[in-house]
């Protein structure tokens, strides 16, 4: 790939407190971040905005649905208050549904494929998963975002084909839920890490629901395989998805030695799957880089390497 310096072409009011909460909108012609208490929605070629009104403190995250119908928010509030989430109409700026089912902050968020649930993670103080339904404006069901064994989940994403599954992570948990239709329960389904101790800070998903990357806080990515039949309809009551590997950025290659596994400084925040299986990887140290998967092929030089750490990715 021909990587090309790039020049500055405008700047943004966005100041980067909200964690992934820079969005473009599906049209391509509007961006979405938030502003204070408020959401902003900018017009790229005019650059006319808009401000969505209605949260009572900071906007603590926001979501796009997929086709661009919905914006959803969700805001921090003081220690013993709720922390509402609040979904709008993008084509007419206004107000389509709100709850309160969280307290004090809410950590993230993300519409459904078919834009009908909107998902919502409380923060440490909250600890639950709530399902919003769109369609009906009203909360379905909630449940328990981590188990007592394990940390706080921080962060989520939804599938891309499968209308009704998501995936939470956080501190030594990534877990694969699953939504009854009939019932609007929730089912969940974690993913065996084995010894492996890692905070995940996100997550991306394939275009076809077949793996999944989990960047965490030590730098390395988590490797996992949802294992999901092709058919997005089919039954996955039985199915687990499987952990294969923490895989690392290779470092410079000296023939005839192995090579060695760098993690960036201060986490990984955002990874993005390109449709050709680079990554564009951004880290908390300001890092941006492109990544390509080495299928190495027998052992490492030297000797095999084995996870956590594995260096995988060329950068």
């Amino acid at each position: 790939m021909d990587v090309k310096n790039l020049e500055t072409y405008a700047i943004i009011g966005f100041d980067g407190s909200a964690i992934r909460g820079l969005k473009i909108h599906p049209d391509g012609e509007h961006i979405v971040y938030p502003m204070g208490n408020k959401v902003c929605i900018q017009e790229w070629k005019t650059k006319k905005m808009y401000f969505l009104s209605g949260h009572t403190n900071s906007v603590s995250t926001v979501a796009v649905s997929p086709k661009g119908t919905f914006v959803g928010s969700g805001q921090i509030n003081h220690i013993g208050f709720k922390a509402s989430v609040k979904v709008w109409d993008f084509k007419n700026k206004t107000m389509a549904g709100s709850h309160e089912l969280h307290k004090v902050r809410v950590e993230a968020l993300a519409f459904s494929a078919d834009e009908r649930y909107l998902i919502s993670l409380g923060g440490r103080d909250d600890g639950c998963v709530v399902l919003w339904d769109c369609f009906a404006g009203a909360a379905t069901g909630t449940a328990a975002a981590a188990k007592l064994t394990t940390g706080d989940a921080m962060t989520l994403t939804t599938l891309n084909l499968r209308v009704n599954s998501f995936v939470t992570g956080g501190d030594c948990n990534l877990r694969v839920w699953n939504i009854r239709a009939e019932s609007k329960n929730l089912d969940v389904v974690d993913i065996s890490l084995g010894k492996l101790r890692r905070s995940v800070r996100c997550i991306s998903i394939s275009k076809d629901d077949t793996f999944g990357y989990a960047g965490t806080t030590t730098g390395d990515m988590i490797k996992f395989s949802i294992n999901y039949p092709s058919d997005p309809t089919a039954s996955v009551a039985d199915i687990k998805p499987i952990f294969l590997g923490c895989l690392a950025r290779c470092g410079p290659w000296r023939r005839g030695k192995r090579p060695e596994s760098i993690c960036y400084s201060q986490g990984i925040e955002s990874i993005l799957i390109m449709d050709d299986g680079c990554l564009i990887v951004g880290a908390g140290d300001g890092t941006v880089d492109i990544l390509d998967e080495i299928n190495w092929k027998g052992d490492f030089p030297k000797g095999k390497i084995l996870s956590p750490n594995r260096p995988h990715f060329k950068a």
